[in-house]
């Protein structure tokens, strides 16, 4: 099937070699080493390394040379980068009521579309679908404010805790500091982040295009908001429908 997901057998969140390395270091709040992480991960320190360096790429961890103790070359050690500490497993993220319960009704119905041409359009189409949902409960008028604000508002209830940023070459930001799925997203941030990047551009309106950057900065995922005319968001709307 064209869009079915590449979903592994057993990939459980709770599973995940990130996760539980990201859970080692903030717990932790201190630097370690491979050995060390291995020892408290109940990991092997070749798949340590090997998930260290995807964490570092995705500006979670960053490494650096030990503080001297005596002679020789001082062994390198891993810490959280600046920001992380709150965006991981042990963040205080509350999402409301239903939240879950929509995003695996979204991620089911990404998994079981057979029309897209491919998993991130059937994703993306999943969080409309979620979107239309949500308004049709009367949860978010399509008119409340401007398209930052229903975000916002979609997001802070979701557990994202969202930061509005200044324009950036006069596009509009939002940084979300948190993320309810982190576990999943981590494995599957195509299938995620395109999930929370349709629900949003569905509520934002017909003027409005909304793109996610996952990971964009250290422990910061960003939502931007480009203006665009009704027809360029329909053609849009249209091309990722495939």
């Amino acid at each position: 099937m064209a869009a079915e997901m590449d979903m592994r057998e057993g990939a459980l969140p709770s599973a995940d070699p990130r996760l539980r390395l990201l859970e080692v270091l903030r717990t932790g709040g201190r630097p370690y080493a491979v050995v060390q992480l291995a020892d408290a991960s109940e990991l092997t320190p070749a798949t340590v390394r090997y998930h260290l360096a995807r964490l570092e790429r995705d500006g979670l961890v960053r490494r650096e040379p030990e503080r001297p103790t005596g002679r020789g070359r001082p062994r390198l050690v891993y810490r959280l980068t600046a920001g992380t500490e709150g965006f991981g497993p042990g963040a205080a993220v509350v999402p409301e009521p239903g939240v879950y319960r929509g995003f695996t009704r979204a991620l089911a119905e990404a998994a079981t579309d057979r029309s897209a041409a491919d998993p991130r359009t059937a994703a993306r189409a999943a969080g409309r679908a979620w979107a239309r949902r949500v308004m049709a409960d009367g949860k978010v008028e399509p008119g409340d404010g401007t398209a930052q604000d229903r975000a916002i508002a979609v997001a802070t209830r979701a557990g994202f805790r969202p930061l509005p940023d200044g324009p950036e070459g006069g596009v509009g930001q939002v940084r979300f500091r948190e993320c309810p799925v982190l576990d999943v997203a981590l494995q599957f941030p195509h299938i995620v982040c395109m999930i929370h990047e349709g629900r949003l551009d569905e509520l934002c309106g017909s003027a409005v295009d909304v793109r996610i950057r996952p990971f964009c900065a250290p422990g910061v995922c960003a939502a931007e908001f480009h203006n665009v005319s009704v027809a360029e968001k329909a053609d849009a709307v249209s091309d990722s429908a495939g």
